[in-house]
């Protein structure tokens, strides 16, 4: 009786060891075996973590039972356990020789794509994976490579034509860069016009191909209305596509088509509840910018919106200091001539901000920090004419005509009908 206690305590401590090693060798890898839902990967060692727990465990029970069985069988024979001992030990230095091995691929993102690749050439994924990991240090010969090889294994992939498009527009070869979106294009579903209940599934990423397309063809003036058209086209496939509405609406002020690019403005604003500060600053500012001429009010009430996101957005803070300095209220204008000198403090190389400091201080008849400004001006902008003029002009109100003449003469190399 106390014998058959004992080999039930024990049968039922191997059979709990087994319950827990399949326990979790089975369940934590469950949510991962794309049964019940779609993942990216099937078999991944970050998902491997707890499974190997279990399977660690079994393997142990497994040794245990084996090494009792041999030692039963054997009556403890010295040399088989020796044997036993060996291989045991040979099989742990192998598995840590191969583990070390396996740590120097984690050491770098490069280093793990890369072992990736010598198992599975087949995987695109996996060229796109080096391709960006090249493309982050700039080194586009080496990441274009890799992008057109994804896209040579998996000639569909519009990710990677997009990918090569990308490098080649960042790499100046912008007929290369073209040839690939449209590559891309080819892929993807057609709009059909008219159609505004067309569903189809979309990767949102993907969209961008229309986006990457028309932003490289609005480089060229002659091209505009095509970049519109494929503008408009992301949008009639993605209502919420904010970047298209934005750019699109740059196009369009390009048409000179202001009240269209207008609307675009005011709609891509209402979608941008959650955006941030200063992609909501840069489509107020260029709200205003369509206001401009037509009503200067609304145009300063745009900016100033612009800068309660944004206060240091340049181009906000610059036309609407010049819509102040313009306009015939005393407070405006000190507002004005206050950002203006904001501006100069970190915009230092904006030829503009100083030639309007130096026509204030010309205004309060402080000559010398006007021509210090006029100076820096043109320093920055050689070709600065209406800075030129006014260093020639203030040369010859201070008697120093021969300073005079050199920035008359510069000025009318530039424009000779200057009168």
């Amino acid at each position: 009786q106390s014998t058959w206690g004992i080999f039930s305590r024990h049968s039922n401590y191997k059979s709990q060891c087994i319950l827990i090693g399949l326990s979790l060798l089975i369940f934590p890898f469950i949510p991962a075996s794309n049964i019940f839902f779609p993942v990216g990967f099937v078999v991944a060692e970050r998902i491997l973590y707890m499974p190997s727990l279990g399977y660690c465990l079994l393997v142990a029970l497994g040794w245990s039972c084996f090494y009792n069985y041999l030692c039963n069988r054997c009556h403890g024979n010295s040399v088989i356990r020796l044997l036993f001992y060996t291989l045991t030990a040979l099989l742990l230095v192998s598995h840590s020789a191969a583990t070390l091995h396996r740590n120097r691929d984690w050491l770098n993102e490069l280093n793990l794509f890369r072992s990736g690749l010598k198992v599975n050439q087949r995987n695109a994924k996996l060229w796109n994976n080096v391709g960006h990991w090249y493309e982050g240090f700039e080194q586009r010969d080496q990441a274009v490579q890799y992008f057109i090889h994804a896209a040579h294994v998996q000639p569909d992939d519009v990710g990677a034509l997009i990918n090569v498009g990308r490098t080649y527009k960042e790499m100046g070869q912008f007929d290369l860069a073209e040839t690939f979106y449209r590559k891309a294009l080819r892929f993807m579903p057609a709009a059909i016009p008219g159609s505004s209940g067309y569903i189809t599934r979309i990767n949102p990423n993907h969209l961008n191909v229309y986006l990457n397309l028309a932003n490289l063809l609005k480089r060229d003036p002659n091209r505009l209305e095509e970049a519109d058209k494929y503008y408009r086209t992301a949008i009639s496939m993605r209502s919420d596509f904010t970047q298209a509405y934005i750019n699109r609406g740059d196009v369009l002020m390009k048409l000179n088509r202001t009240l269209d690019a207008r609307e675009m403005y005011i709609t891509v604003l209402q979608m941008m509840t959650h955006s941030s500060s200063n992609e909501q600053a840069d489509v107020l500012y260029n709200l205003g910018v369509t206001y401009l001429l037509m009503d200067n009010d609304k145009a300063l009430d745009n900016f100033n919106k612009a800068l309660e996101f944004n206060p240091n957005h340049v181009h906000g803070l610059y036309n609407s200091a010049m819509l102040m300095l313009e306009s015939k209220n005393a407070e405006m204008i000190e507002e004005g001539k206050r950002r203006m000198r904001l501006l100069a403090e970190f915009d230092v190389d904006n030829a503009r901000v100083h030639f309007q400091l130096g026509i204030d201080a010309m205004d309060r008849q402080d000559k010398e920090e006007a021509e210090k400004l006029f100076l820096k001006a043109v320093s920055i902008d050689p070709e600065f004419r209406s800075a030129l003029f006014n260093l020639a002009l203030l040369y010859s109100e201070t008697g120093r005509p021969k300073e005079s003449f050199e920035y008359v003469e510069r000025s009318l190399k530039l424009n000779p009908d200057h009168v």
